[in-house]
């Protein structure tokens, strides 16, 4: 009886001190910054960011970003198509509409150059991916124009 009611006790009092503790940061020891650990989240909703308090702060405090992914789950066609629609805009928001003439004056520089074939892919930034007839990730290419 005293046994069970000891490790009761313990798991309350881990629970209670446990509270979503979900971002950790790092630092000392001669780091000339912190870094943060956040518990993990495979493909949370966008939402998910709000509910650790302080994540933003440290999000925009750090010099990169690295995440975890569960290649099981990220490999099935259920995973496939989650990660898919995460990394899509939605179909009626463009670049365009989120970027200043600007900014896409900067991206097209280097998005596009001129060459003798208009349409020639001239360099892959990274490669796309296709399961028959489903893209699972487009293509970013440099293409060639005409002057």
């Amino acid at each position: 009886m005293r046994k069970g009611i000891l490790a009761l006790a313990v798991f309350v009092a881990a629970a209670c001190c446990a509270q979503g503790q979900l971002l950790y940061r790092i630092d000392g020891n001669g780091l000339k910054a912190p870094s943060y650990i956040v518990g993990t989240y495979h493909l949370a909703p966008a939402t998910f960011a709000d509910s650790i308090p302080g994540l933003r702060a440290a999000l925009g405090a750090v010099e990169q970003v690295y995440g975890e992914v569960d290649m099981q789950s990220a490999m099935s066609a259920e995973g496939m198509e989650k990660a898919q629609k995460a990394q899509m805009l939605p179909e009626e928001v463009t670049l365009s509409s989120l970027l200043s003439a600007e900014q896409m004056d900067r991206l097209n520089a280097v998005m596009r150059e001129v060459g003798e074939e208009p349409g020639k892919v001239l360099e892959v930034f990274q490669k796309g991916y296709r399961v028959k007839d489903k893209i699972i990730r487009y293509a970013m290419v440099k293409v060639a124009v005409e002057e």
